[in-house]
């Protein structure tokens, strides 16, 4: 959620991946949509989707998803610009293949990245610029493939974390840093289970796209 109450802002919802974990098949299936996508907003009307989150917070966010999908949704996880950096961090960056420059320089209104291409360990605040990053030229799709990119890699690279001694303290960090309603560390301990036993190489990725 991109959140900024020192200037009296509610926060919209950045980004919204309905994902789906199977432990029956081992896959994991993820569903992007674009924060501008036009929606009916349950009690609200009609406005663009990441609306739901300003005036109804994330209940309201699940009910419109569950409306707009027409699939059951078990559990939310929201988190902050600043939460999603700390995650990353704490878990000691994530690798990625930077497919190309991503440069953004101080003082031009947008969030500044500086990222040259190819594997690369990415820390907390260098995540965050380049699962954010919007300004080519396509935009919040090209930004959608970054963000189901990132959670394949960090599901995928999971088992570096695996060493039994750190793993709850990686996930009393994960819930330190999000709203959930899997608020109890054993239900994300259970969670964490489901991941480590999940097939790598079976992880289905869709969108949604806007249209005018």
């Amino acid at each position: 959620a991109d959140e900024r109450p020192q200037f009296g802002d509610k926060g919209r919802s950045d980004t919204m991946i309905l994902v789906r974990l199977d432990p029956g098949t081992g896959c994991m299936s993820m569903l992007s949509v674009p924060r501008d996508l036009y929606v009916t907003i349950p009690g609200y009307g009609q406005d663009r989707v990441n609306v739901a989150y300003t005036v109804g917070g994330p209940k309201l966010t699940v009910q419109m998803f569950k409306e707009l999908t027409g699939l059951p949704i078990h559990h939310f996880m929201d988190v902050n610009f600043i939460g999603f950096a700390n995650i990353v961090d704490y878990l000691g960056g994530v690798y990625i293949d930077v497919d190309r420059r991503y440069y953004n320089p101080p003082g031009t209104g947008w969030a500044a990245i500086d990222l040259q291409p190819g594997y690369q360990k990415l820390t907390g605040r260098q995540a965050l610029s380049f699962v954010r990053f919007r300004h080519d030229e396509r935009g919040d799709f090209n930004r959608m493939i970054r963000q189901q990119v990132f959670l394949h890699e960090v599901e995928r690279q999971i088992k570096r974390w695996q060493n039994i001694t750190k793993m709850p303290a990686v996930f009393k960090a994960i819930a330190r840093n999000t709203i959930s309603d899997m608020s109890s560390v054993g239900t994300l301990l259970d969670l964490a289970n489901t991941l480590l036993d999940l097939n790598t190489s079976r992880v289905y990725q869709a969108h949604l796209e806007a249209s005018t």
